[in-house]
């Protein structure tokens, strides 16, 4: 009978051990959630199947179409460079060239002082990003000689 009273005492000793652990009764609970969006920027372009042909003025034909898109709350810039600084330049002779000027989003864009900023926006992206038509206009020169004139443009997206 002593060992059943001592068996019996210890158990609810443990018993009490036990349920003094256990979490009070509550009628709310709390969980905190939280995550991470991080900061991101991008341009994309789709260029336009367009042959320039060089023998004849052009007036801001449309080359691409440019997506610009951030998540960036402050803002991004955009900004445009030109390998040729404006100018077509024959690839065998570059003393040969024929200077142009772009359009972006509507405003003329002169590249022969080197790159220029053509977005400065002040907030994030909404949907999608904002579409911006890239155009190239030119006055033909009927003294340059035959061969191929290239330039290339790079479009630089930061975030403020």
């Amino acid at each position: 009978m002593k060992k059943r009273m001592v068996l019996a005492a210890v158990m609810i000793s443990l018993g009490t051990l036990v349920f003094a652990n256990a979490p009070a009764a509550s009628d709310t609970a709390v969980i905190n959630l939280s995550g991470v969006i991080e900061p991101k920027v991008v341009i994309t372009a789709d260029v336009e199947d367009v042959e320039l042909n060089l023998m004849a003025d052009a007036g801001d034909i449309v080359i691409a179409t440019l997506t610009e898109w951030s998540n960036v709350r402050a803002g991004y810039e955009v900004s445009l460079g030109s390998t040729g600084n404006g100018r077509l330049v024959n690839t065998a002779d570059d003393s040969e060239f024929l200077p142009y000027t772009v359009s972006y989003g509507g405003v003329t864009r002169d590249l022969s002082n080197g790159t220029v900023v053509v977005t400065d926006s002040e907030s994030k992206s909404v949907g999608q990003g904002t579409d911006k038509a890239l155009g190239i206009s030119f006055t033909a020169n009927g003294d340059l000689g035959d061969g191929l004139y290239t330039d290339s443009l790079t479009f630089t997206i930061t975030a403020k």
